[in-house]
């Protein structure tokens, strides 16, 4: 029999599930490796017969909530929704990589949404590692609305600034000002030779709290390549700033990095328009 759920079971469009149905599942259909999911268990080191154990109890809440059912062979079998996403984020080769990087040096979050064939797909695991959030998406467009959450609380400047500086330059005015040290990195950015307005905001926008949020836009063009597309965005309650490197025609050049003040709709632009 075909591998369906019953009809009257809802279509979902996320799943959170705890570590033994997660485990339950990739158990069922034979996947020995799961992206962003830890070898050891939380509550600490399991026998072969409490893993055994724990995908039984785990076999039994996903039929409890209609995630799996028995077919009228006896066989157990996973709601195609679920299996879906289950299969996008453990097959997937081309995905979307997010990094935030609280304020405070707070331990960093990162998940990854994967895209095979026309299919999307989030796996989060909570910091504790017991409950595993697994969603999938429509499209790129949902995809950006999902990760733009982040900065719905930003109040956009009137005025917008851009500025251009190396790797280098950049990463050493971060970590002047985060060390207290604006006045040097205000020297920097007149040596750069950078707008003094522009690179005003810029500071000042540094010198208060804020979050860090990385993209890696990660596909796999031949069996050991990849490319690989970054964007940077440094944001607070009072604005978001971009940082993107420029095209670069000499391969001897540094790389150069365009920082300026973003938009919402522009990052969800940039989300859709990255390959991935």
């Amino acid at each position: 029999m075909a591998n369906t759920a019953p009809e009257t079971t809802p279509i979902l469009n996320s799943f959170l599930l705890s570590r033994a149905e997660l485990q339950a599942v990739l158990a069922l259909v034979e996947i020995d490796a799961f992206p962003g999911l830890t070898p050891d268990d939380p509550v600490g080191k399991l026998t072969p017969e409490q893993e055994a154990y724990g995908i039984i109890c785990g076999e039994r809440a996903l039929r409890a909530r209609g995630l799996a059912f028995i077919n009228e062979q006896g066989e157990i079998r996973i709601s195609n929704e679920l299996l879906e996403v289950i299969g996008v984020c453990a097959y997937a080769s081309n995905m979307l990589v997010v990094t935030h990087f609280p304020p405070g040096g707070n331990t960093a979050r990162q998940f990854a949404i994967s895209h095979l064939d026309e299919h999307y797909a989030s796996h989060i695991t909570t910091p504790e590692g017991a409950l595993h959030l697994l969603t999938r998406y429509d499209g790129k467009e949902q995809v950006a609305t999902d990760i733009c959450r982040l900065f719905e609380s930003v109040k956009f400047p009137e005025e917008s600034a851009i500025i251009s500086l190396s790797e280098d330059a950049l990463r050493r005015i971060r970590e002047l000002v985060e060390g207290g040290n604006a006045t040097q990195a205000r020297i920097m950015m007149k040596e750069g030779d950078v707008d003094v307005s522009a690179g005003e905001k810029f500071i000042s926008f540094l010198e208060r709290s804020h979050d860090m949020v990385v993209l890696q836009a990660v596909r796999r063009v031949d069996v050991d390549a990849i490319s690989l597309q970054t964007a940077t965005f440094l944001y607070s309650q009072q604005a978001i700033w971009i940082a993107t490197e420029q095209d670069v025609i000499d391969k001897n050049q540094k790389a150069e990095f365009t920082v300026r003040h973003t938009t919402i709709p522009q990052i969800k632009k940039l989300i859709v328009a990255m390959t991935w």
